[in-house]
């Protein structure tokens, strides 16, 4: 019975771990979504729509 708790918490941990790479992988994607908005805001003069 123990092993099966053990292996759920480990479970638990490894779905936690996935989620937290998940956020960080997003949160690099908005960075970069960000940057090349920037950059083609500067190509355009900065001008806003």
């Amino acid at each position: 019975m123990a092993s099966a708790i053990d292996g759920g918490a480990n479970a638990a941990i490894r779905a936690r771990d996935l989620t937290v790479a998940e956020e960080s992988d997003r949160a690099l994607l908005r960075r970069v979504d960000l940057g090349i908005w920037d950059a083609a805001w500067l190509v355009r003069g900065g001008e806003r729509d």
